[in-house]
């Protein structure tokens, strides 16, 4: 990241440490290279100078906020849906959910100064404490993004005091319930949901949530409707990024796999084109013309047809 007083100089220095790694040979991805901006996103977080704040993209708020919007339709959740929601946050709090039941809590000043292991590992134990007997006979696998932490649970050791304490008790109701708890890493990237929930982000939508109608679905056009207003009035695509540029196909696939993975479903059957499968063979099944679904999907050439299934396939798949 260059930072300078001016666009111009900043602009000067990037152009400047372009030509040193071109004449370097060192390889810079055009996708993740950005003029000049008040507005950027850095590591995971959008950096607004002008506001001087530094906040979750967009995207990453929607995203967070639905995935807790579909916990809470459900009456219950797989383990692995619980593993992806617990976290802990050394500044704000913990919390976690499970089918309708959940807690939360805040870290007084004293446990804020406590050693982070100790913060994530405290909401692990807390919810297998209150829900193991539904994970009665079954092995868990927690993800984390704190690797000390991943060592600790599998070990089951510490010198930490307090952590062996909570090991301990972790321990006791694993072997009350027969239940195998192990720990595995994950990235922070993709530990947005537990990061955002830790934070207590989304724990307001949580507890408005709550009140709702358990049998009501998810609906497109209020998602839709809602993604318009975050996206105000900026001409372009319809779907654009936090930085307001078109959605790429690598965040669209990023997106897609993390849709399959939360519907348990093989990304071995679903790719990107997959979409434009489906378009091509519902326009064609509703009677478009060629020349309309030519236009609709772009294509420049009658190779949509390749696209077009027929009934009998749609039955096979």
């Amino acid at each position: 990241m260059i930072v300078d007083k001016t666009e111009d100089g900043c602009k000067k220095k990037l152009e400047r440490f372009l030509a040193i790694c071109k004449d370097m040979g060192i390889p810079i991805s055009k996708e993740k290279t950005f003029q000049p901006s008040q507005v950027m996103s850095f590591v995971g977080y959008e950096i607004d100078i002008r506001l001087m704040e530094v906040r979750l993209p967009i995207d990453k708020l929607a995203k967070c906020h639905n995935l807790i919007t579909v916990v809470l339709q459900k009456e219950k959740i797989r383990l692995r849906e619980l593993q992806s929601i617990i976290d802990a946050s050394g500044t704000y709090g913990y919390g976690a959910l499970f089918g309708s039941q959940w807690f939360l809590g805040k870290w007084d000043t004293k446990w804020q100064k406590q050693n982070i292991a100790v913060l994530e590992l405290y909401p692990i134990v807390l919810a297998v404490e209150i829900w193991g007997h539904r994970f009665e006979n079954q092995c868990i696998y927690c993800h984390t993004d704190n690797i000390a932490l991943v060592s600790v649970i599998n070990k089951q050791t510490s010198k930490d005091p307090l952590i062996m304490f909570l090991i301990r008790r972790l321990v006791l109701h694993c072997l009350r319930n027969n239940v195998n708890f192990k720990a595995k890493p994950i990235y922070g990237s993709k530990n947005v949901l537990a990061d955002a929930l830790s934070r207590q982000q989304v724990l307001k939508s949580v507890q408005k949530g709550r009140n709702q109608d358990k049998n009501d679905n998810i609906c497109t056009v209020t998602a839709l409707t809602g993604y318009l207003t975050l996206r105000t009035n900026k001409t372009g695509p319809l779907f654009l990024n936090s930085s307001g540029e078109a959605v790429s196909r690598q965040l669209f696939q990023h997106a897609l796999n993390g849709a399959l993975n939360f519907c348990w479903l093989s990304r071995a059957y679903y790719k990107p084109h997959s979409f434009r499968i489906g378009f091509a063979t519902d326009a064609s099944a509703k009677g478009l013309s060629t020349e309309t679904i030519r236009t609709l999907g772009r294509w420049k050439s009658d190779a949509f047809k390749l696209y077009i299934r027929q009934s009998d396939q749609i039955s096979n798949l």
